[in-house]
This record gives structure tokens, sequence and C-alpha cells, in this order.
């Protein structure tokens, strides 16, 4: 008991602006704001205590004040406010929804990383090299720091870190929403590496984490200790059944990705909001070509729009056999999670 006293007193004071351990609360130095400091003694430190636990001591031992450099701020419905590195609020009242686009914010009332809204009288500090968007879904109000960027309907497309990724790319805003949304990975922080071939183990690790993140908002899969690196998302794969055999490291095929990935969402997520006739796809023939129901639901509901006419494909078609690019499938991935990415289109007979 005195352990745990001691420990919420010293959070107390680490949640104190201005008290922090170096540096001005919510700036660039504020221990708060590291990874190092979240990773190395922060979640330790904070998992050890009652939830609330500072913040009730804090508001006991003097009268609750508006943290220094945070300003009243009002969202109506509708609206959106997008916190960088080093910016914090405390929500006041109303009803949102959070999407976390790049690292890591800190719930620092409860302890622990961001949930997927924000709770009333919670504080929350984006950490370094981190993106938070807030929605409101109800008129909301909360504390900020200054400089936060605030609008109606969609935020501007994030700034893109890929040097490998033009900015007149057709994948440009997929790639980078996709990895923001944490669906995919650059191979390095500035290169993604969009023509490279997806191997078909790699497939079912992305197809076993999306699947899990759609059914509980989260993604626990983790490369085993022992055996191949995939073998836990294979594992996973065959008992949710998004696929009935084990695979190689191989590049895969369209057809294949897609058999997969079509199993990865709620089926009611993927309802038709084009019309594509049957046999309208020119290269996947119904009840011959492998996989074509779920190549045509797909084309249906947006997420797949097939090629351009380039002299090698005609327009709209898939090349089934044909190897899939990383470019290719952030932009499915993505809009497979984000109905507004999804692609409007009719393809008749």
């Amino acid at each position: 008991m005195k352990r745990a006293l001691a420990l919420g007193a010293a959070l107390a004071l680490l949640l104190i602006p201005g008290l922090a351990a170096s540096g001005t609360a919510g700036g660039a130095e504020d221990p708060l704001i590291t990874r190092s400091y979240l990773t190395d003694t922060f979640y330790s430190q904070v998992r050890l205590a009652l939830a609330g636990t500072a913040e009730r001591q804090l508001a006991a031992a003097a009268p609750r004040e508006r943290p220094p450099r945070l300003a009243a701020l009002a969202l109506r419905a509708g609206e959106y406010a997008a916190f960088s590195a080093g910016q914090q609020f405390l929500f006041l009242d109303g009803e949102t929804a959070l999407t976390l686009r790049a690292g890591t914010v800190l719930d620092v009332t409860l302890g622990a990383p961001a949930g997927e809204s924000a709770a009333a009288d919670h504080r929350y500090v984006v950490c370094e090299d981190s993106a938070l968007t807030l929605y409101a879904l109800t008129d909301c109000a909360l504390l900020a720091s200054p400089g936060a960027e605030t609008g109606a309907g969609t935020p501007p497309v994030p700034e893109n870190p890929f040097l490998d990724v033009p900015e007149d790319s057709w994948y440009r805003d997929d790639v980078v929403s996709a990895c923001q949304k944490g669906l995919i990975d650059g191979v390095t922080p500035d290169s993604f590496a969009p023509a490279e071939k997806l191997t078909a183990v790699q497939c079912v690790k992305l197809a076993a984490c999306m699947h899990q993140l759609c059914r509980t908002g989260s993604v626990t899969l983790e490369a085993g200790e022992d055996g191949p690196w995939y073998q836990s998302y294979l594992d996973y794969a065959l008992e949710q059944g998004i696929t009935d055999r084990t695979w190689g490291d191989d590049p895969i095929c369209r057809a294949d990705f897609v058999g997969m990935f079509y199993r990865t969402v709620p089926e009611e997520d993927l309802a038709a909001v084009n019309t594509v006739a049957d046999w309208a796809i020119p290269d996947v023939y119904p009840e011959l070509t492998e996989g074509w129901a779920e190549i045509y639901a797909l084309y249906r509901a947006g997420v797949l729009t097939g090629y351009s006419a380039d002299g090698v494909h005609a327009e709209h078609a898939f090349a089934p056999a044909d190897t899939i690019s990383r470019a290719e499938v952030a932009a499915i991935m993505n809009r497979m999670l984000d109905g507004s990415a999804r692609v409007r289109f009719d393809l008749e007979g």
C-alpha cells in the first residue's frame, strides 16, 4: 500500500504541467513525449498504479485549473482536430472517434495508450513521431494545445515520408494512409518499396492481422519464437478460415491474394456500390477462373478496379495469375477498411 501511494504521488508530480522531469510539459523535451521514457520507465510504473490514482490525488491537492498552454476548443459534430508530436488535450465532453495516424498517443489519466474514443476528463499526450486525429461525432468540448489543426470533414492528406513514393503516383495517398493506420509498414522510415512483390507468407501475416483488427479493434498477433517467423500468423489464418493451406515464401498471385483478403473483413462490410455485370471483367470468367466470385465481389464493393488500358492489359483487367506489388496491397487494404476510399464505377458486360 505504501509503495502504491508513493508511486501515485510521484506520478502526480510528473503529470503537473511544469513539473516534468525535464523540459516544459507538452514540449519536445517533456519525458512523457519521448518513447524511451515511455517504454523504459513510464509504462512499467503506471501499470502498478490504479487507473486514475494520480489525477485523483492531484485534484485533491489543489483546485482543478486549466493546464498552462491549453486553450478551450469547441468542435461541432462532423468536425475534427488533428494533433501532432508534443501536443496534448484534456477532453471534457461529447462523443468522438480517435484515429492514430502514427506512433503512440498516451492516455495519461488511464496510464495506457489511447483507445478508439476520448473519455471525459482524460488527458492525452501525443508522443514523438506521432499523430492523432479526433473526430467529433457530437458537439465536443476540450482544452487543447494551441496550433492543433481543425476543420470539417476529412483532414488533409498527411505528408508523404517515403522518397520512393512519387507525389503524382496513383498509389501515393493509399500508401501513406495505409501506413499511418498501421496496416502496412515501410521497409525503412523513408522507403516503401512500392514495386516489390508480396510473398505468400507476407500475405498470410497481413491478412491475419487485418482479420483480428476488424473483429477486436486491435492486433495482438506476433511472430513466434519457435519455428518460422510467420507460423503464429499462419496458425491464426488456418484457425479462422482465412486460408485452408500452408504457404511458402514465393510471390503470391493476385487471385490467391484476393481469396485470402476477401475473408478478412465481415461480409456486410463489402456491400456492392458498383454495378459490375458477370463476364464484364475482361480476364475473369465466372465459373472458370479460380476465385472469380471473390474478385467480382471486390470489384462491386469498389475495392478492386483492375488495370487501366496500357497496351498490355485491357481496361479493368485483373490479371489473376500475375504477382501483386506492395503499392497495390496498400491500396486494397486501405479501401477495405475505409469506405470513403473505395472507387465508384460501373462495368457493363
